[in-house]
């Protein structure tokens, strides 16, 4: 049902987050990677996010579960986006930073220790991970039928101590954007990757 969510609304989704708020999340991103620095973007939805990363110079890949989107992405960043889903992710010390908006939400709390072991593998050493996601306490199927899993600050705490080759580096919470219908707060959550990294 989310996937069939943004096959079906891919241009409704992307009228209605074109301006969304967070814009004024990628300038701390952004300062913690060098210069042409490779970025992960994980969940592109419409490319949005990344059009600005490859404007200010970074070297990004895009990807995205619906196809819908993926096709979106392409024509908005003029670039090829794959078609390709967190749990289907084998990649090795590719990227210098994985940027995650609004996207690990949809992950059954049931796969999302896996999906987070396969992004910090894809990760260098040294490599950041920001995701956003919204606040609250576990999963739910929202009214338009896609599933979000919401995490609190201890939670999310929670889970990332289990991965002990992320260090958290900040977490907070930002207000529900103007245009958000379940008037749900944000928890902004970036850590880096160690240089020790266990496969299991």
């Amino acid at each position: 049902m989310t996937l069939d969510y943004y096959n079906h609304n891919a241009e409704t989704f992307r009228q209605r987050t074109a301006s969304a708020i967070t814009r004024q999340f990628y300038d701390p991103f952004l300062a913690l990677l060098m210069p042409g620095a490779r970025i992960l973007d994980a969940g592109c939805g419409p490319g949005r996010d990344s059009l600005v990363f490859l404007n200010r110079g970074f070297r990004v890949t895009g990807i995205d579960a619906s196809a819908a989107m993926v096709e979106m992405a392409s024509a908005a960043t003029h670039q090829t986006v794959l078609l390709l889903t967190f749990q289907e992710i084998d990649l090795e010390n590719e990227f210098d930073a994985i940027w995650a908006n609004a996207s690990l939400l949809h992950v059954p709390r049931s796969q999302i220790d896996d999906v987070l072991r396969r992004l910090l593998r894809a990760l260098k050493p040294g490599g950041v991970l920001y995701m956003s996601l919204k606040v609250g306490d576990g999963e739910r199927i929202a009214d338009d039928g896609r599933l979000f899993c919401d995490y609190t600050e201890a939670s999310m705490r929670q889970l990332l101590a289990s991965h002990r080759a992320l260090t958290l580096l900040d977490i907070h919470e930002s207000p529900p954007g103007p245009n958000q219908a379940d008037g749900r707060a944000w928890l902004h959550v970036t850590s880096r990757r160690e240089s020790t990294f266990s496969k299991k």
